[in-house]
Formats: structure tokens, C-alpha cells, sequence
């Protein structure tokens, strides 16, 4: 294969084919596809864990409370003093403003729901205006998903009008609760996509510079990866939009700094041994200096790729609905850069021949560029054992901070400071319960023909789950303010006997926003005294649901009728999905990687020990992440999800620069020994892979710079774990285990018999 591969940069005619091909490909694909950023959506059922309770939770809202499904903004209205009769005033001309206004989705449906305040309601005043007078909310749902254009105008809408009222009043007034924050996501999300990719272009040509010396050199590597971006994001739009897979608004930045450090990387590997091979062969043929660069790292660049390929795929069977719809897609875009990396690449280096490298001579050996990594070499071939020691005993000690991790599960607490629905957030975790931001909600299967019956049953469900720790408040059908009810179970049982009695109307009207259209399902919304989405309430839910569940089966309903979700459930769902995940996924992709590395060294020891390695430098590069972020940044923990993608990123791509080690000792070996090859291999490869590993980290740094403390943290992850790859893995740890090994590295291959 790879000799047909090479063939392709061999022939002049086959490389102009191959150039063309590829730019009609790229038109056409321009031409019919739609834009990533028109495809991708931020509607939570998407990428929630197939099959969780905290999901058909979510369906059952959808379908059975359509007034009351959607998202809630909640309109935070605080004052340094008691709220006036002014201040009211204004409270009720906004609200009284949103009634009335016609934001209609693409059925011409309204996209304001119901509205909830304390304003003329003096039985919502204990639930919705703060304990020292000076704090207000009001809830407002809003229809529809935050991918939709009206979701997104009503949230909008909801600010223009707060300035318009609110300006000059000494009252602060912000939009927060679900709605608000996603939105304000999404424009997040929406303003980092182009800002990553111009920075990351400017950061790898600064590098490239810096490395070739070479204008021409530095800029076409860079315009034929933008191309393949371009590509990838085009084909990954048609897929989503052709076979129902959903994508986020992360897969765009993500993927633009994946494809350009990898992408940088084969170029790097290329150039450096096609410039090797002018130079070995004096510039008598700069065809065959192509094919014979392209015949030993062309294998090395598609194992490397194939393990970061075959990583991402292997996401295809894990439960977060975030790895499974993003892993495939990456896997994609890096299976078409190397295509595009064995063929392009290659092809138009070759085709501009001594130019490329203008002003410097190609064929001038730059021997300072190993020194550095020719004295490594010589330090690990005399200290084999000592090296190995020393490294270990870093990443072993770094892997333990591991131990301090303090997952955190709150994307809002990760948005720059001064987003409006951060800084109503803040005020309501001040002001109310914190759990008043986003209750949990329990949905019950109605048992009873008898709405009055129901009731009574609710009402003991209710008294039992408020002995729960940690809940303060249920609002349900008996108490829909969320107060103790102001008739007993005996008295509304007496209303019933007279239906004409107007007490009993007082009694269910409130109650029917928590009852679906057809009486057969109902919901309590459970309000917490700590942050819904921190990883005290989270931790809560199992048992939670264990409780709630029992207690409904005492009282007489079946378990499978009661379901508990929310946005706490959501979080608690999706981190048992990540447990999951790493647990079961994360063994299946190092098994995958591993056969990988069997086939390309054809031993079984080398693979196990390069896996181990990978392995170290993950731990290593989690364990320093958590001591910077939390010790140093003052961050309030990890995001949680990250741990996976870290783990995902960091093996696939440690695995990478073992291959190209490993490649480059297994062909010195031959003829040099184990030693003196090894000793070769990192001399020749240092500046390289060096290098490399210096724009692969860079590109991932790029994330580190951008306002959301999730993205930041991950990019800083995997740019250090890469540098640890670099330096301490590849040119320390791999090489001494090579040296201390010795022949038994190629065990079972006949190079194991010397």
C-alpha cells in the first residue's frame, strides 16, 4: 500500500492528478454542504446517556407538560434595599410587556410560556422574593430548543426589554436559570470557533517559521491543512445533517486545532526526512529522495494516525451522548488529513523542489540542531537504569495528585466574569436556596381515577421526601407555591363532596400546571439548600431516587411510574456515564492501540511497555492539571468530562511520538545494535519530533486562552500532556526502557534473536 502511496509523489503526472482531485473535491464539497455551524445543536436529549432515568425524564416533559416544557429563564431583580412599591411597579410593566409580546417559533406558536412571580401573588412571595426583601425572581419558560433561532431571539429579547425598563432604576436585573445559560453558551461557543482557528493558524506559522526558516516551507503546509479543515468540516455537516447525528458547538474548535497540530505534524515528519534523504544522496534525485522518505514514514505516520483514528471510533460504544456523536466525527477529519498528509503534502513539496526551502540550502547539513538531543542520547545509553528510574518516579509522583481532584460539574461557573447569567447565578446562590436555580424534578404515574385521592397520596409523598436531607422546599399539585398547604387532605376531600363549592376551584386551578393535559401524569419540583450543580447535590441523587422510589411503592404506586430528573439528575447521569465510559471504553481503546503497535513492531513487549508509558503520561499530565487549576488558578475544581477526553487525546496522541521513536530505533537496531540504534534514533528524531510535539502542544494551548474554564482546562491538559510526551516519554522513558530491555523489546520477532 504504501508503495503505491509513495508512487503518488514519485510522478510528476500523478502528483498534479492527485492536486487537482483534491481541490475539485474540496469546491464541490463548498458547493454542496452546508455550514458545520448550521447543523450543530445545543439541545440536551441529544447527547445525554442513552437509556438514563434523567433522559425519559426529559421525554416525559416534552411530551406530556408541552406548556411547561422547554427551558426556564429566571429573571433575577436585585436592589442594595427592600424592593418599593416602584420598584413592583416596574417588575410588573416588564412582565406585563412579555405577555403581550409575539415571539413565535416555526409553527407560529408562541415561544413564551408560563410565567411565574410574586407580583399581586402574595402566596409566591415566600418561594420568590428573598428572606431580607431585597431580591426577586421571576420564572418565564421558554419553548422550544436553544438551537432554534426563536429560542435564542426570546432570550434576547428578554435582556433588550430589561434595559429598556430597568435603565437609570437603582435596580440590577439579570437573565439566568437553564435558558440564560445556555444561551449564553452558545454565543460563547459561536465567538471562539473563528478566534481559535486565526490563532491557532498564526501560532503554527510563527512556529513553522521558527523551525524551517523558510517563508514558502512554513506557508503551504498551513494552506493545504486549512484546505483539509475546510473538507472535514464540510463532510462532517453533511453527515450530521444526512444520518441524524447530532454535533455541539465544541466539534468546530476542537476539530480545528486537532486537524492543524496533526496535520503539522506529518508535514514536520515529511519535510525533515525528505530533507535527510537530499542531503544522504547529494541532491541527485529529488524523486527518489520522495519515495524513499515516503517508504519509511509513511507506515510511521498512519499507525500514529490510525491510533488517534482508531480511539475516536472506539468512543462509537460509549453511553455520554458527547464522545459518541464527537469521537466519529474527529476520527473523520484526521483520517481525511492523512490521507491529504501521504499524498498532498508529499506531492507539493516535491513539485517546488530547492524553492520550498528558500533562503536556506537544503542540502547544508544543521548538525547543531541535534546537539541537544545527541547528548540525551548519550546520558540515556550510559544511564539507562538511573533515566528510567528518575522518570518514573516524576510521573508516578505527579499521577497521585490525581487524588485531589475535585470534579466539577458546573459550566456556568466556567463562563467569563460579568456574563449576565453568571451574574444572576451568583446572586441567587446569595439570596435563595441554591437550589432554586434548577429544582429536581420527580414525574408520577397517575394510580387513581380520583384526582382527590391522587392528591392525598402526593401530599404523603411530599411529607416524606421533605425528611430528606438536604431538600427545603417541594413545590406539586398540593402545594404549588411550594408552602404548606392551607387546607388538609381531610378538608379538600370535604370540598370534593360539593363541586360547586368555589373553594375547590381556589384549590385545583393552581395545582393543574403540575398535571398533564390528560390527568395522567403529574410532577413536584424539589428544591435543594446547596448548588444543583455542584458535586455535593449531585452525589445525592442515586440514593435519591432509591428513597423517593421506596416511598412511592409504601404509599402504593409501582417504581417504574416514578421518574426523577432534572438538570442535578442530568449532571449525576452523565457523570456514572463518564465513570462508565472510562472504565469500560478506556480499556478498549488501549487494547485497540496496543494490537496496533503489534502490528507495526511485530513484537509484544515493546507495545505493552509504549502502552504503560502513555499510560503514565496521562496520569502524569491529570495529576499537574489539578494541582494548576486548583492550587495555583484558585479554580473551584476540574470539569469532570474531561477526564475522558484528557485520557483519549493523551494516549492516542502519546502513542503517535512512541511510533515514530519506535520506528526510527527498530530500523537503526538492524544495523547498528540496540544501543548504539537507539542512540542514533533519538539523535535523528530529537529536533524533529522535538518540534512537533512543540506545534502539537501549541495548537491545544490555543484552548487555554479562551474564556470558558471547561475548553481552558481541557487544551492545557493535553498541551502539557503532549510536551510530557515530548520531553520526558519519547526522550527519556521510551529510550531507557529500549536500553534496559535490550533485545527482549522485539520478543516474539526475530530481531529478538539478535
Amino acid at each position: 500500500m504504501f508503495a503505491f502511496i509513495a508512487s503518488l509523489s514519485t510522478s510528476r503526472s500523478k502528483i498534479f492528478v492527485s492536486i487537482i482531485v483534491f481541490l475539485v473535491l474540496v469546491g464541490v464539497l463548498g458547493f454542496w454542504a452546508p455550514e458545520l455551524s448550521t447543523v450543530t445543536t445545543n439541545e440536551e436529549s441529544e447527547f445525554l446517556p442513552k437509556g438514563s432515568e434523567s433522559l425519559k425524564a426529559l421525554e416525559l416533559s416534552q411530551k406530556k407538560f408541552p406548556t411547561a416544557s422547554g427551558l426556564p429563564a429566571v429573571i433575577v431583580i436585585t436592589s442594595n434595599n427592600d424592593l418599593s412599591v416602584q420598584d413592583k411597579e416596574k417588575i410588573s410593566e416588564f412582565i406585563d410587556l412579555i405577555k403581550s409580546s409575539e415571539i413565535l417559533d416555526k409553527n407560529g406558536l408562541s415561544v413564551i410560556g408560563q410565567i411565574m412571580s410574586p407580583i399581586n401573588n402574595d402566596r409566591m412571595e415566600q418561594s420568590m422574593i428573598s428572606l431580607d426583601k431585597t431580591t426577586m425572581q421571576v420564572l418565564i419558560n421558554i419553548q422550544g430548543a436553544p438551537s432554534e433561532d426563536s429560542f435564542q431571539e426570546a432570550v434576547d429579547f428578554l435582556r433588550e426589554e430589561i434595559v429598556n425598563i430597568f435603565q437609570g432604576s437603582n435596580l440590577s436585573v439579570y437573565v439566568t436559570g437553564p435558558a440564560g445559560i445556555i444561551i449564553d453558551a452558545v454565543k460563547v461557543f459561536q465567538s471562539i470557533d473563528l478566534t481559535v482557528t486565526i490563532t491557532t493558524v498564526l501560532l503554527v506559522l510563527v512556529l513553522l517559521l521558527l523551525i524551517y526558516r523558510s517563508p514558502i516551507l512554513a506557508i503551504t503546509p498551513l494552506i493545504i491543512i486549512g484546505l483539509t479543515l475546510f473538507a472535514a468540516r464540510s463532510i462532517a455537516a453533511l453527515l450530521s445533517q444526512n444520518f441524524d447525528l447530532p454535533l455541539n458547538d465544541q466539534v468546530a474548535a476542537i476539530m480545528s486545532v486537532l486537524l492543524f497540530g496533526a496535520g503539522t505534524d506529518f508535514s514536520l515528519f515529511v519535510i525533515s526526512r525528505y530533507k535527510e534523504e537530499l542531503q544522504r544522496m547529494k541532491n541527485v534525485n529529488k524523486w527518489k529522495a520522495m519515495k524513499i522518505t515516503m517508504e519509511n514514514v509513511g507506515p510511521a505516520i498512519a499507525t500514529s494516525a490510525g491510533t488517534t483514528i482508531v480511539a475516536m471510533l472506539v468512543l462509537l460504544f460509549a453511553t455520554n451522548g458527547s464522545f459518541v456523536s464527537v469521537g466519529p466525527m474527529l476520527a473523520m477529519a484526521v483520517f481525511v488529513m492523512l490521507l491529504v498528509g501521504l499524498t498532498i503534502v508529499p506531492g507539493v513539496v516535491v513539485l517546488l523542489g530547492q524553492i520550498a526551502f528558500w533562503p536556506i540550502n537544503p542540502f547544508k547539513s544543521t548538525q547543531k540542531d541535534s546537539k541537544f538531543w545527541k547528548k540525551i542520547a548519550d546520558l540515556v545509553s550510559r544511564k539507562g537504569i538511573i533515566v528510567l528510574v528518575i522518570s518514573l518516579i516524576f510521573l508516578l509522583v505527579s499521577t497521585s495528585a490525581t487524588l485531589l481532584l475535585k470534579p466539577n460539574f458546573s459550566f456556568v461557573d466556567g463562563f467569563p466574569d460579568g456574563t449576565d447569567s453568571k451574574e444572576g447565578f451568583s446572586v441567587i446562590l446569595e439570596k435563595f436556596p441554591p437550589g432554586d436555580l434548577a429544582p429536581t424534578k420527580i414525574f408520577i404515574q397517575s394510580k387513581s381515577d380520583s384526582l382527590i385521592d391522587e392528591f392525598s397520596n402526593i401530599e404523603i409523598l411530599i411529607e416524606e421526601i421533605l425528611g430528606y436531607s438536604g431538600v427545603v422546599r417541594i413545590s406539586g399539585p398540593t402545594r404549588p407555591n411550594g408552602d404548606p398547604p392551607y387546607l388538609t387532605i381531610d378538608e379538600i376531600k370535604n370540598l370534593a363532596s360539593n363541586p360547586n363549592d368555589p373553594m375547590l376551584n381556589q384549590i385545583i386551578g393552581p395545582a393543574m400546571r403540575f398535571l398533564s393535559s390528560d390527568t395522567s401524569m403529574y410532577y413536584l419540583d424539589v428544591v435543594w439548600d446547596s448548588d444543583p450543580y455542584s458535586n455535593e447535590t449531585i452525589s445525592k441523587i442515586g440514593d435519591f431516587r432509591d428513597f423517593v422510589k421506596n416511598k412511592s411503592y409504601e404509599i402504593g404506586w409501582d417504581k417504574k411510574d416514578v421518574i426523577i430528573g432534572g438538570e442535578t439528575a442530568i449532571r449525576y447521569d452523565t457523570k456514572e456515564a463518564t465513570i462508565r465510559d472510562l472504565t469500560v471504553v478506556g480499556p478498549i481503546i488501549i487494547l485497540v492501540i496496543w494490537i496496533v503497535l503489534i502490528l507495526l513492531l511485530k513484537s509484544l513487549i515493546a507495545p505493552t511497555y509504549l502502552i504503560f508509558s502513555v499510560l503514565l503520561s496521562f496520569g502524569s499530565a491529570f495529576g499537574l492539571s489539578v494541582l494548576f487549576f486548583q492550587y495555583i488558578l484558585g479554580h473551584s475544581g476540574v470539569a469532570f468530562d474531561n477526564s475522558m477526553w484528557l485520557f483519549v487525546f493523551l494516549v492516542a496522541l502519546g502513542a503517535d511520538y512512541n511510533v515514530y521513536i519506535m520506528s526510527r530505533v527498530k530500523e537503526e537496531v538492524k544495523t547498528k545494535g540496540i544501543i548504539m540504534g537507539t542512540k542514533e534514533a533519538v539523535t535523528k528524531t530529537g529536533g524533529v519530533i522535538t518540534s512537533a510535539g512543540i506545534i502539537l502542544a501549541g495548537t491545544f494551548l490555543v484552548l487555554f486562552t479562551l474564556p470558558l474554564q471547561a475548553i481552558a482546562q481541557l487544551g492545557f491538559g493535553v498541551g502539557l500532556g503532549v510536551l510530557l510526551d515530548t520531553f520526558i516519554v519519547r526522550g527519556l522513558l521510551v529510550p531507557s526502557m529500549v536500553i534496559v530491555v535490550n533485545r527482549w523489546s522485539w520478543w516474539p520477532n526475530p530481531m529478538f534473536k539478535g
